[in-house]
């Protein structure tokens, strides 16, 4: 089975609704929380694929700062994947990069990899981490302290 074959029988068992161009699966999810909406954008190669899962919101420049110092504080405790602020949008994502050069990815790594960013936004509450470091009610270390629990 190809890359691609495995990343579309993943989205479908898991009956995830996707639209499919070329190399990419885009679909949209729902969480719980202040920002409740995202998309996301599945890129795959011919040995890697990499998920973008992006929260609908865009962050405003007096939040910014804050907003970046909590990311880089998540980044330096991840131990898969990472978040990006697109200064030029505003709009927050999780990216998560997966090497197939060797193996084909494992249901257990499909499954982590696909839905990480979504858990990230909504279990986890980082969306409504990002909502109230928007709102200046957390700092950056308290915001994670939030996300921690």
């Amino acid at each position: 089975m190809t890359l691609l074959e495995s990343i579309k029988k993943a989205l479908t068992d898991r009956k995830i609704i996707y639209q499919e161009k070329g190399n990419h699966f885009i679909f949209n999810f729902g969480i719980e929380g202040k920002f409740d909406q995202g998309v996301c954008l599945v890129t795959v190669n011919d040995h890697d694929y990499s998920v973008q899962s992006s929260l609908m919101v865009q962050i405003k420049e007096p939040a910014y700062d804050s907003i970046l110092q909590f990311l880089t504080l998540a980044n330096s405790e991840s131990e898969y994947g990472y978040f990006l602020l697109d200064r030029q949008n505003g709009v927050i994502e999780h990216i998560v990069k997966v090497d197939c050069e060797d193996s084909e990815p494992s249901d257990e790594v499909l499954e982590t990899s696909l839905t990480l960013g979504i858990k990230l936004y909504g279990a986890y509450g980082f969306s409504t981490a990002f909502y109230y470091l928007m709102a200046g009610i957390l700092t950056p270390e308290s915001a994670m302290d939030l996300v921690r629990r």
